[in-house]
């Protein structure tokens, strides 16, 4: 190295195109390959050049003058990191050709610092770019002590991510021996058994200690050793008899390519003539191996070598010539130096040749920023430049080390089966070779986790911190998300067979195929059926007494509101669509509101005429009591329901939606709590208000006491089908009359019964008794009729009065005052309820000892379902 900074130096003065006029100096220090050594000779180098540079004679044209520019090495990354923490005090510039810690690319701690030479970080990917390759994802690392080996493994933890596994990391001091090194393997195979990849970011006499290690344990074949730029291509890490166990190792070299032009000046150097370099006779002597001192007798210096040196004899030229891998990298540290000294000559001499004031002054930060800004060809011919962190372009051989069968003096020899230049790796795995048997890589298993992959529908629970090694769980109902994570399927997903990704569940429908659907159907035809022949029966006898005393057009509206209930049915039924939900929607409230409203409409009549025929002076007549004001009233119901239906449907748009059902989606109609509640309520005020009405005239004769059965109908109703079944019940009774009893199909059948019905209490009645009866304004023509029977006897009769010629209700005299007992039974009055024509008529006389209360109503054109 100390030659090649002379060659190069000697050539850069030689050339007047580079820094003209100006002669670049040097002065070369052995650091010993230790701190305090190197600290020392720093101290010295700034005390000499900088603190007594103000002391130098200054000449107008800055001759004669020398100032320190730059530094260039140590060697080590942690002596550069403390020879660094002095200059930088200095502003003075240092670069590193040999220095790779990653430590030195952070520029707040090292702001003075830059090298020609990649950073551990980039060697650290070039490594874990080869794990990736093989797909290795299950590793040991071990890294010596300190920023180097530590901070080659931290990079590549770093880097490697979910790429692959570290199952151990150990640390190996500086200086350790086989016992450690012994320890050490033995708590790796311990602690992660199944790993067969060992990353080694180790110095050399770590190197030596772990292959004796693995040796001694008996675990030749067991690991591929992957080794960083500090073993490279050397065999001398490699110690006797553990030849087996370096074999298939996969080093790293930082590419170091021979310098043209240096063998040819190195072999004509000879110790006679070169007496520049103090170093030069120590090496003659370790090349040769004899001994200058061998006849000096003053000499206080012990030689190892027994034989005097003869350089007569001896000459470079005749013996093998080992270039140092490291020689690149220190001339082109020199020629990075030279380069930035020929831009800030340039700049701030103005192109003028020799060293001006201005350049004589020596502004290291101003050549500091030029150095890291320039960009030139190596002396290797490849480019040097720096990034954002000053750290060189990073360029590494891999090796493979593999064994020479037919050379017994050289068993050994790397080959170079790939190259990794600025993040691109080339590998050429089919020349390569692993363990002492020298197999390929298809010829090995190597253990790529920790624990057995896991099946299908598996994810793995870690076990460790290291998350190595895991315990495979099976995701019940869900799919494998990735390796650590169950993903439950959303609503209308469920897993495909290999549980890998979330399927659409199988879309149903409610058909007309399904057993349920069948005999919902089949009912719903049955009513519609029945429907239709009630509608027949009463078109056909549209003109009979008995049709005519149900108020034909709300009876037709019910039959109406019965048949879409049962069409509603088929609706539904059919595949969900727009159209098909509006109708859901529309029908059933629609069809509940016909036949509520309609009923609504006959018990509200019935309870007027009732209240009106318990008064005792009537002032006038009943208004909107006509057929067509009664159907009027029902459909101005059946509009407000309507209303109601359209208002949520537009606030709330029905439309077909998706629903899980049993492991399938079922596609059906969206459920709306106030498309169901507002029509539905409203349906349940009108069947209140039906049930109320129906109470109040629940006492109405036998043959018209039609509001028992609307009531019963009401008391079902919070069941639909127990409803329409009880509104059957109350229409068969008028198609019993017409089917089977025609013989009451007539007029005298609706007419006011001719027996009085009694409703029998206590056996015994006192006059007392009788007397203290209340009876209601209604009732005054019967209780004056009771009142004359228990004063005269069996026979009873009675004089009706028309208060008014359009009224429909009777009244008579009060006889509580008389004493006349009638020979003979006077004419009583009828209304005719299905034309309301009032007629005379015999009443029986009813044994009055035996009532309790009786009551006969008269009714205008009475009506009732």
């Amino acid at each position: 190295r100390v030659e090649g900074t002379f060659w190069i130096l000697d050539q850069i003065n030689a050339n007047q195109s580079i820094l003209p006029n100006i002669t670049v100096g040097y002065q070369i220090r052995d650091s010993c390959w230790y701190a305090p050594v190197a600290l020392e000779q720093t101290i010295e180098f700034i005390g000499n050049s900088v603190l007594n540079f103000g002391d130098s004679p200054v000449s107008t044209n800055g001759a004669g003058r020398s100032r320190l520019a730059a530094i260039i090495g140590p060697g080590d990354s942690s002596i550069t990191m403390q020879t660094q923490n002095i200059l930088q005090l200095f502003e003075m510039p240092q670069i590193g050709y040999s220095a790779t810690a990653k430590q030195l690319s952070d520029k707040e701690k090292f702001k003075y610092f830059t090298r020609v030479i990649a950073s551990d970080t980039q060697q650290a990917q070039a490594i874990v770019d080869i794990i990736r390759q093989f797909k290795w994802s299950y590793v040991a690392t071990i890294g010596t002590e300190g920023d180097y080996g530590r901070g080659g493994v931290e990079a590549i933890r770093r880097l490697l991510k979910k790429d692959a596994c570290i199952g151990a990391d150990f640390t190996m001091p500086i200086g350790a021996n086989v016992t450690v090194a012994t320890q050490i393997i033995r708590q790796l195979v311990t602690r992660a058994p199944r790993v067969q990849v060992l990353i080694c970011f180790c110095l050399d006499h770590s190197v030596r200690a772990i292959l004796q290690g693995i040796k001694e344990l008996n675990y030749t074949q067991r690991f591929i050793i992957l080794g960083s730029d500090a073993w490279a291509d050397r065999l001398n890490v490699i110690p006797n008899n553990t030849e087996n166990v370096a074999l298939g190792a996969i080093t790293i070299k930082a590419r170091s390519l021979r310098v043209p032009g240096f063998e040819q000046y190195f072999r004509q150097l000879h110790v006679y003539n070169n007496t520049r370099n103090v170093w030069f006779r120590e090496y003659w002597q370790q090349k040769f191996g004899c001994s200058y001192d061998y006849h000096n007798p003053y000499s206080t210096r012990s030689s190892k070598y027994s034989r005097p040196c003869h350089p007569e004899n001896e000459s470079l030229a005749r013996v093998p010539y080992n270039e140092d891998p490291k020689l690149a990298f220190v001339i082109n540290s020199i020629l990075a130096v030279v380069h930035g000294l020929d831009k800030m000559h340039k700049q701030i001499c103005n192109g003028s040749s020799g060293l001006c004031a201005e350049m004589a002054r020596m502004n290291t930060s101003l050549l500091m920023h030029f150095l890291k800004s320039s960009r030139f060809t190596g002396i290797t011919g490849e480019e040097v430049f720096f990034d954002e962190n000053g750290d060189g372009p990073g360029r590494y051989d891999i090796l493979n080390l593999q064994s020479n069968i037919n050379d017994v003096e050289h068993p050994l020899h790397y080959l170079q089966v790939g190259t990794w230049s600025t993040g691109k790796l080339t590998l050429n795995i089919s020349s390569m070779r692993f363990f002492a048997d020298q197999r390929s890589l298809n010829q090995i298993n190597i253990h790529r986790f920790c624990s057995d992959a896991c099946p299908a529908g598996h994810i793995k629970k870690f076990t460790d911190e290291e998350r190595c090694c895991w315990k495979c769980h099976h995701c019940v109902d869900a799919i494998v998300l990735d390796d650590t994570t169950c993903f439950t399927c959303p609503s209308g997903f469920s897993p495909n067979p290999d549980q890998t990704a979330c399927g659409l569940l199988p879309i149903t429908t409610i058909n007309f195929r399904h057993p349920l659907s069948i005999i919902i159907c089949f009912v719903a035809g049955i009513g519609i059926l029945i429907s239709f022949f009630v509608v027949y029966i009463f078109v056909r006898f549209n003109a009979t007494p008995v049709v005519k005393s149900t108020t034909r057009e709300l009876s037709y509206l019910i039959l109406m509101g019965i048949l879409f209930c049962h069409l509603t049915a088929f609706v539904i039924l059919q595949k969900p669509s727009f159209i098909i939900c509006v109708l859901t929607r529309l029908l059933p409230g629609i069809s509940f509101s016909m036949i509520y409203g309609s009923l609504v409409t006959k018990t509200n009549r019935i309870a007027r005429i009732l209240a009106r025929s318990k008064k005792k002076i009537i002032t006038r007549r009943l208004k909107f009591m006509s057929a067509r004001h009664q159907l009027a009233i029902a459909c101005f119901i059946l509009v407000t329901e309507v209303t109601i239906v359209a208002v949520t449907v537009y606030r709330d748009p029905p439309k077909a939606v998706l629903i899980e059902t049993g492991g399938r989606l079922l596609l059906t109609c969206k459920k709306s709590l106030q498309g169901i509640a507002a029509p539905l309520g409203f349906d349940g005020l009108l069947v209140f208000l039906c049930t109320l009405y129906a109470i109040k005239t629940r006492n109405l004769p036998e043959n018209f006491n039609e509001a028992k059965f609307i009531g019963f109908s009401m008391y079902t109703t919070c069941v639909i089908w127990l409803a329409f079944a009880a509104v059957y019940f109350a229409i068969d009774i008028k198609l019993y009359l017409i089917i089977f009893k025609p013989e009451k199909n007539h007029r005298s059948a609706f007419a006011t019964n001719k027996d009085i019905r009694c409703h029998f209490g206590s056996s015994t009645t006192s006059k007392s008794d009788i007397s203290s009866y209340r009876y209601s304004e209604g009732s005054s023509l019967f209780r004056r009729s009771v009142l004359h029977r228990i004063r005269f006897g069996n026979t009873l009769r009675l004089k009706a009065e028309f208060v008014n010629s359009a009224a429909s209700s009777l009244r008579t005299n009060d006889l509580l005052g008389s004493d006349r007992r009638p020979s003979k039974p006077e004419n009583m009055f009828e209304t005719d309820l299905t034309t309301g024509e009032i007629k005379q008529i015999m009443y029986d006389d009813c044994n009055t000892r035996s009532v309790s209360s009786f009551l006969v109503v008269a009714v205008e054109d009475y009506s009732s379902s």
